[in-house]
């Protein structure tokens, strides 16, 4: 099963959650993982065009969130605000060729 969308406080204050796929999604919604202090890493493909306000909400300066963009080319799908409270170390890299 493919999973392109997850949706508005999908996974928000998931304590258990150590890791997920999102190699197909395509959207993350508002506040999808706030809270989520079990997830390490999480890793943002280049087939994420939209993301929400606020969908790394309160993770901390021991968690990762990988994106396959160079910063300056995130989608105009993006929220201004998608890393809305994240203390989070945000990587960017190219997306292969």
């Amino acid at each position: 099963n493919q999973i392109t969308e997850i949706g508005d406080n999908a996974f928000a204050y998931c304590a258990l959650l150590q890791q997920i796929d999102m190699a197909d999604v395509e959207k993350i919604g508002g506040w999808a993982f706030s809270d989520c202090y079990s997830l390490s890493e999480i890793y943002i493909s280049n087939r994420v065009r939209l993301l929400h306000m606020g969908a790394f909400n309160n993770w901390r300066n021991n968690q990762t969130i990988k994106i396959q963009f160079a910063e300056n080319a995130k989608p105009a799908g993006w929220n201004s605000d998608w890393n809305f409270g994240c203390n989070a170390q945000i990587l960017y890299e190219q997306s292969p060729v």
